[in-house]
C-alpha cells in the first residue's frame, strides 16, 4: 500500500511540475483509456518481447521507428525577464538559465556523436554566441554541419500567432534566419511553434513562403485534438489562403499527441520525481510503460514513424541526468522489442521519413486553429486584449520601425550606407522581434516581466527616432534642426510644437509619407496652446491655400481642463515624401472658445443622438457629386469576471459569470461638446469611467469615424472585462470576419467550428465566441459592409446580427492557473489602476462603394491608418527664406500594392512587394507589376556610373529563388499525396502579382557590373 502511495504521489507531482502553461500534466485520449484498449496494448507489448527473445525480427521497413527528439523550450521572458533566464538569475522566482543548458547540451553532442539536439530561439543563441571563442565556435560548426545540432523555426523569438502582425512575424523571422544563414550557412526548413495558443492561416502561409517543408505545434482545441487523434488525422496538409494562393502555400503540419514534453513519467532531470531508467527490478515496467505509450501513438498517426519530444520549458540544464536516461532507454527498448528502432533524431529526420512512405493519403485543411480551449471551462480568449498599452505599444513600435525602414532605405540607395543610423535601427528590430514572443505581445507574462518588454521597445523607438530624424534632415532641409513629433501621445516630452506656439514662435511641420501610396485629403492633430489661433502656410509655396483648423475638448466642469487641437489637411503628399508648414501662432479673440453648437453646411450634415445616458448614435451625410452616409451607434459596456468555484478569468482565460449572463452598460455620460468645422466634424464624450472623441473627416472619399476610448483604470474588489460595441442597422448577418494576423479575413459563425462539433457550451455561449482581432472585424452581407479597424491586438466577436463587440480593457483578481501565477491587474506607480486609451476607425458603406480601381477602400485605411500613419516633424523657422526641395521622383504604386523596404546592411537593400487584394473583397485578379520600376527608381537615385544587381529571395532572404526548394504536393478530392521536389525559378522584370502574393528582392550595391536583374 505504501509503494502505491508513493506510486500516486510520484505522478502527482509529474503532473503539477512539468508545463508552466497547463494545470493538467497530460490529456489522456478516452477511447484509448478502456479496460479494453489497454488489454490490446499489453498484448502487443509480449508479443514484441517475446519474438525478441525467440529471435524474431520484423524488417527494417516495418519497424516502428522512435524519434526521440531532444529540445529546450526556452521562452523569452515569461516568469522572468530575457536576461534573468538567459544568465540564471533570480532563482527564487524560477531555477532557468539558458546559458548553462546550451553549455551543458554542446559538452555532451561534442562527446558522442549518436545525440541529436534541436533548438529555436536566436535571441538566447546569439548571446551565447557571442561569448565564445574560436574553438568552441568551430565546436559547434562541426556539431550543426554533421546535424548533430539543428536549427528549427528560427525565428529571434517564437512568435504568438492571435496577437501578432503579419509585418512583425516576418521581421522576427527574418532576423533570427539572417544570423543562422551569416554563421552556419543554414536554412531552417521546418517551423517549431509548440506552444503559441492557437494556430493562424497567416502564420502557415508565412512558414511556406519561407521555405518551411512542415511545422510542428501542439495548442488546439481539446475537442478537436481528441476527434484527430480518433481519426488518426493529427498529420495534414494545411492549405492556407486557398481563395487567393490555391495550393501555391500548402505546408506539412504534425500536432504533438498532447504537448511538448513527450510522455507521462518520462521527463527526467531538472526537479522531476520520477524513476530514472536503470537495470533492476524496475526497468522492465519501465521499458512497459514506454511501449504502452509507443503503441497508442502508432494507433494516431498514419506511417510506422513516432514521434517523441523529450523536453519542456528550460530543460537539459542538467543535461547529463536527461541523456543518460535517454542513452538507457534506446539502448534497452532496442535491446527488449522486436518491432522497434529507438534512436536520436530532429524534426526534420522524421519529415523526411514520413515522406518516404508510400501510399499515405494526408487530408487537407483550409481553417486555422481558434480560439483555443484546454477544457470546456478554459477559452483562452482573454489574452488576445490583455495589457491593452503594452499590445499598443507594440504596434506603435511596429509602425514607427516601418517607416524608419522606408527611409533609411532611400537615404541607404542615394548615397553610403550609415552604420551608425543603421545600428540605432537595429536596437528596435531587436526589442520588436523579442516583443513577438509569445508570452510578450499576449501580456502573458508576470508584471515585471512585462514592464521589462515595455523598457525594451521604449529604447528601441527612441533609437529608431534619432536615427530617423537624422535621415529626415537629410531628406527634408538639411539647414534646418529637426525633431520627431509623436502627435499620439502629444506631451511635451514626445512633441514640443505646443511648447514653441506658447512662446509666440513659428514652427515648421512637415509631414512624412512612408507609404508608396499617394496620401490625399488626410488629416493630422496636434495639441496647440489654449491661448493662440494658428495661421498656417505651405512652406516652400506660401501663395498655396492650406486648410487648418481647431476645436477644444472639457476633460472636466473645470476650465484649466480645458485642451486646444490644431488639424491640418494634408491635401496631398507623393509617396515616399514630405509636406512642410508653416504655423504661425496669434492670440486668440476674446470670442473665441468652445464652440457647443453646429455650424450648418449644405455638404454636410452631422447629428446625434444619446439614449439612456450611455448610447451614442451618430448620423453623418455627406453631399457632393452623389450622397454617402454612416450611421452606427456605440456603447461601453461589462462583464464580471468569473471568480468562482473552477476555471476562473485571468491573463489567458476570459470567462464571464455565465448562465445567460449578458454584457451590462459600463459608463454613463456626463457632458459632450460638438463642433461642426469645414476639416473635420468631432463629438466629445465626457463620462464617469470612459471619455471617447469622435472624429469624421469631411474630405475623406468614403465617410469613416475615427472613435478614441479613454478607458479610465477599473476599480473594485471584482474583475471586470470593458467591451466597446459599435452597432448598425444597415447589415443583417448570422456571420462575421477577423483578419488572420492583418492579412485575409476569416469567416465566423456562433457557435460553430469547422473542424469539429462544439460541444459542452452551457455557460461559455460568449466567451468561446470571441476571437483574435488584430487590424479588422466585419459585418457584411449582400449590400452592405460594416467594418471596424483598431490599432492594436483585441478580442472581438459579433454576438448578434448588427452589432460587433470589442474587448478593450481587462483587470482580473484571480490567476488562472497557467504558470504566470499572478491576477491582471496592471498599477501605476502611485498604485493607482492603468487607464487606456484606443482608437477604432467605423466604416459603414455599401460593398459599391467601397471597391476602387482593383483595391478596396477598407484594405487602404487599414495601411494608411493603421499600418503606415503619416509622420509628423518640427523645426524652427529658418531666418532666410527656404529653398524649393528637389523631388525624391519615388512612383506611386497602386493602392493595392505595397512596398516594404529595409536596409539589410552596408551593401544590400531589400525591396518586397505585396498584393493586398484577397477574395473577401473579390479581388483575386492578379495586378501586372514592372520591376523596371523599382530598378530606374534605384538607378534614379544613385551617382551616375555606380551599378547593382537584382536578385530575388524567398520571404526571410536566406534563400535565393532560382535555388530553392520545397516539398511539392497533389491534393485530389481534399486528399495529400507527395509528389517530390520542385524548384521554383525566377522570372523577367515584368510579371503578374496575384492576390495575397509577396515577392522579395534584393539590391546588392556591392556590384560593379551595369544595373541587372539576376534571374
Amino acid at each position: 500500500m505504501k509503494r502505491v502511495a508513493t506510486i500516486l504521489l510520484v505522478l502527482f507531482l509529474a503532473t503539477v511540475l512539468c508545463g508552466e502553461h497547463e494545470k493538467n500534466r497530460f490529456h489522456f485520449q478516452e477511447s484509448q483509456n478502456t479496460p479494453e484498449y489497454k488489454e490490446k496494448i499489453a498484448a502487443q507489448i509480449k508479443e514484441s518481447k517475446e519474438n525478441k527473445l525467440k529471435g524474431i525480427n520484423v524488417s527494417d521497413d516495418e519497424k516502428l521507428k522512435i524519434h526521440i527528439v531532444s529540445h529546450s523550450h526556452d521562452d523569452v521572458g515569461f516568469k522572468k525577464t530575457l536576461d534573468q533566464y538567459y544568465s540564471g538569475s533570480n532563482e527564487m522566482v524560477v531555477r532557468a538559465g539558458v546559458q548553462y543548458i546550451l553549455d551543458e547540451v554542446i559538452q555532451h553532442l561534442d562527446e558522442d556523436p549518436t545525440k541529436r539536439f534541436v533548438y529555436a530561439e536566436m535571441a538566447f543563441f546569439t548571446r551565447w554566441w557571442d561569448e565564445q571563442n574560436e574553438d568552441m565556435k568551430n565546436t559547434v560548426r562541426r556539431l550543426v554541419t554533421n546535424g548533430q545540432l539543428e536549427f528549427i523555426n528560427g525565428g529571434w523569438s517564437m512568435n504568438d500567432e492571435a496577437t501578432t502582425y503579419y509585418e512583425d512575424i516576418i521581421t522576427n523571422m527574418q532576423k533570427g534566419h539572417q544570423f543562422l544563414l551569416e554563421e552556419f550557412g543554414v536554412t531552417p526548413n521546418v517551423g517549431w511553434h509548440l506552444d503559441p495558443f492557437g494556430h493562424s492561416n497567416a502564420q502557415a502561409a508565412l512558414f511556406s513562403r519561407m521555405g518551411f517543408d512542415a511545422w510542428y505545434f501542439c495548442r488546439i482545441d481539446y475537442r478537436d485534438k481528441e476527434k484527430r487523434r480518433d481519426e488518426s488525422n493529427l498529420e495534414f496538409l494545411w492549405t492556407p489562403f486557398l481563395e487567393d494562393r490555391g495550393d501555391k502555400d500548402s505546408i506539412f503540419t504534425h500536432i504533438t499527441y498532447d504537448m511538448y514534453w513527450g510522455i507521462p513519467n518520462f521527463y527526467f532531470g531538472d526537479s522531476r520525481t520520477e524513476d530514472p531508467i536503470v537495470p533492476g527490478f524496475t526497468l522492465d515496467q519501465r521499458l512497459d510503460e514506454f511501449a504502452s505509450w509507443v503503441y497508442t501513438f502508432k494507433d494516431t498517426f498514419k506511417t510506422n514513424n513516432i514521434f517523441i519530444p523529450f523536453g519542456g520549458d528550460f530543460n537539459y540544464q542538467n543535461a547529463a541526468t536527461i541523456f543518460i536516461n535517454l542513452d538507457r532507454l534506446i539502448k534497452y527498448a532496442n535491446e527488449r522489442f522486436s518491432d522497434m528502432d529507438v534512436f536520436y533524431s530532429t524534426p526534420n529526420t522524421y519529415i523526411e521519413e514520413v515522406m518516404k512512405t508510400e501510399g499515405v493519403e494526408w487530408s487537407t485543411n483550409y481553417d486555422d486553429f481558434f480560439p483555443y480551449a484546454d477544457d470546456k471551462e478554459s477559452y483562452w480568449t482573454g489574452f488576445f486584449t490583455s495589457r491593452a498599452n503594452q499590445k499598443g505599444y507594440i504596434r506603435e513600435a511596429s509602425r514607427q520601425y516601418m517607416a524608419s525602414n522606408q527611409f533609411l532605405a532611400i537615404e541607404a540607395v542615394k548615397k553610403v550606407i550609415d552604420s551608425d543610423k543603421l545600428a540605432k535601427q537595429e536596437v528596435l528590430e531587436d526589442a520588436l522581434s523579442i516583443a513577438q514572443h509569445h508570452d510578450a505581445a499576449t501580456g502573458t507574462s508576470k508584471q515585471f516581466v512585462a514592464d521589462d518588454y515595455i523598457d525594451y521597445l521604449y529604447n528601441g523607438i527612441k533609437a529608431s527616432e534619432e536615427a530617423q530624424t537624422e535621415i529626415m534632415t537629410d531628406l527634408i532641409d538639411p539647414s534646418l534642426d529637426w525633431t520627431f513629433c509623436d502627435v499620439k501621445n502629444g506631451t511635451l516630452d514626445d512633441c514640443a510644437i505646443m511648447k514653441s506656439l506658447s512662446e509666440g514662435k513659428k514652427v515648421v511641420v512637415s509631414i512624412a509619407n512612408p507609404s508608396t501610396m499617394r496620401r490625399t485629403n488626410e488629416i493630422v492633430h496636434f495639441e496647440i496652446p489654449n491661448d493662440v489661433e494658428i495661421q498656417v502656410e505651405d512652406f516652400y509655396s506660401p501663395d498655396v491655400a492650406v486648410k487648418g483648423e481647431s476645436y477644444s475638448i472639457k476633460n472636466s466642469d473645470l476650465d484649466t481642463d480645458l485642451r486646444t487641437y490644431w488639424t491640418l489637411l494634408v491635401d496631398e503628399v507623393d509617396s515616399l515624401a514630405t509636406r512642410s508648414y508653416v504655423l504661425s501662432p496669434t492670440p486668440k479673440s476674446p470670442s473665441s472658445g468652445v464652440d457647443n453648437g453646429l455650424k450648418t453646411d449644405s455638404d454636410v450634415k452631422f447629428d446625434f443622438e444619446i439614449t439612456d445616458d450611455s448610447i451614442v448614435s451618430i448620423h453623418y451625410t455627406k453631399c457632393s457629386q452623389e450622397c454617402q452616409s454612416l450611421d452606427f451607434e456605440f456603447e461601453y459596456r461589462y462583464y464580471t469576471s468569473y471568480e468562482g468555484k473552477g476555471q476562473k478569468s485571468g491573463l489567458y482565460i476570459f470567462r464571464d459569470e455565465g448562465a445567460g449572463q449578458t454584457s451590462q452598460s459600463y459608463n454613463t455620460i456626463v457632458d459632450f461638446h460638438i463642433q461642426k468645422g469645414d476639416i473635420a466634424s468631432v463629438m466629445h464624450l465626457r463620462g464617469d469611467k470612459v471619455d471617447s472623441r469622435v472624429v469624421i473627416n469631411n474630405y475623406a472619399d468614403v465617410p469613416f469615424a475615427t472613435v478614441t476610448s479613454d478607458v479610465h483604470g477599473i476599480e473594485g474588489e471584482h474583475g471586470v472585462e470593458v467591451t466597446v460595441n459599435f452597432r448598425t442597422e444597415k447589415v443583417t448577418s448570422d456571420r462575421f470576419y477577423t483578419d488572420s494576423n492583418g492579412m485575409i479575413m476569416e469567416e465566423r459563425i456562433i457557435n460553430q467550428r469547422k473542424h469539429y462539433d462544439l460541444t459542452d457550451l452551457q455557460g461559455f455561449e460568449v466567451v468561446s465566441n470571441f476571437y483574435p482581432v488584430n487590424s479588422a472585424i466585419t459585418l457584411r452581407d449582400d449590400t452592405n459592409q460594416f467594418t471596424i479597424l483598431n490599432d492594436r491586438a483585441q478580442s472581438g466577436t459579433s454576438l448578434r446580427s448588427g452589432e460587433i463587440e470589442i474587448l478593450i480593457h481587462r483587470r482580473t483578481t484571480f490567476d488562472d492557473d497557467r504558470g504566470v501565477e499572478e491576477p491582471l491587474d496592471e498599477r501605476n506607480s502611485d498604485n493607482s489602476t492603468i487607464s487606456v486609451q484606443i482608437q477604432h476607425q467605423v466604416i459603414g458603406a455599401t460593398i459599391e462603394s467601397l471597391h476602387k480601381e482593383n483595391y478596396n477602400e477598407v484594405k487602404r485605411l487599414q495601411r494608411a491608418i493603421n499600418e503606415e500613419p503619416l509622420q509628423v516633424f518640427y523645426s524652427k523657422v529658418p531666418e532666410s527664406a527656404p529653398q524649393e526641395r528637389s523631388s525624391l521622383k519615388c512612383p506611386s504604386l497602386p493602392n493595392n500594392i505595397k512596398l516594404v523596404l529595409k536596409v539589410l546592411d552596408s551593401q544590400r537593400v531589400m525591396a518586397r512587394i505585396y498584393n493586398m487584394n484577397e477574395h473577401f473583397d473579390n479581388l483575386t485578379e492578379p495586378t501586372s507589376f514592372d520591376l523596371s520600376t523599382l530598378v530606374n527608381l534605384v538607378a534614379n537615385l544613385r551617382q551616375e556610373g555606380e551599378g547593382f544587381s537584382v536578385t530575388e529571395w524567398n520571404l526571410s532572404l536566406n534563400k535565393q529563388v532560382t535555388s530553392s526548394s520545397k516539398i511539392n504536393w497533389s491534393i485530389t478530392d481534399g486528399k495529400a499525396t507527395f509528389e517530390g521536389e520542385k524548384f521554383e525559378t525566377g522570372v523577367g522584370n515584368y510579371f503578374d502579382l496575384g492576390s495575397q502574393e509577396m515577392r522579395s528582392f534584393i539590391f546588392n550595391f556591392g556590384e560593379t557590373s551595369p544595373n541587372q536583374v539576376v534571374e
